[in-house]
Parts: structure tokens; C-alpha cells; sequence
């Protein structure tokens, strides 16, 4: 099993809307990814500097599955907006020990 974890920090232009559609948006791959396992989407209630705004925690069986992901039209869509809306994007991918 694979874990997919990325933490978001947005450009402060719309950064309320943004997180509001960015967050609609990413909870809607699921429906449209049949190789996603597992899937959480959530903001941050940190108010420090050093944190991010928007944390994605998802699981693929196995690293193909987690390309598949990546490359998908869907994810690649959002994507775009994605990188238009962010100043940094931060991503750790691990083999979860059982």
C-alpha cells in the first residue's frame, strides 16, 4: 500500500475562496478514480506561520495505482488550477508497513 501525503499553501489573492473550491474539488476525485483506496481532505486549523492551509491524505495499492492517479485527465484538470492558486506544494509518498 502506497501513501500520497500533500500539504498546500495558498497565495493569499481569494485565499478563502480558493481553499473552499480547492477542497470541493479535491473530494470529488474519488467519484471519478477508481484507483484510489483511501481519501481525506481537510483545511488546517493551525494559525502558524509555518503551516499549510490544505492537507491531502490518500492510499493506492501500489505505486501504479498512484501514477495512474497523478496522470489521470481528472487530476491533471485540477491540477492547473491548482498551480495557479498555490505558492507551495509539499508531497511525501511512502510504502505503509503493516
Amino acid at each position: 500500500m502506497i501513501a500520497h501525503v500533500v500539504f498546500f499553501r495558498l497565495k493569499k489573492d481569494n485565499k478563502e475562496e480558493n481553499r473552499e473550491r480547492m477542497i470541493k474539488d479535491l473530494k470529488s476525485l474519488p467519484a471519478k478514480i477508481d484507483t484510489i483506496v483511501e481519501y481525506e481532505v481537510g483545511a488546517n486549523l493551525s494559525t502558524s506561520d509555518k503551516s499549510s492551509d490544505i492537507c491531502l491524505y490518500s492510499k493506492f495499492n501500489n505505486e501504479q495505482d498512484l501514477e495512474g492517479y497523478r496522470i489521470h485527465p481528472e487530476h491533471q484538470k485540477l491540477l492547473e488550477f491548482i498551480l495557479a492558486v498555490t505558492e507551495e506544494i509539499r508531497v511525501v509518498d511512502y510504502e505503509v508497513q503493516t
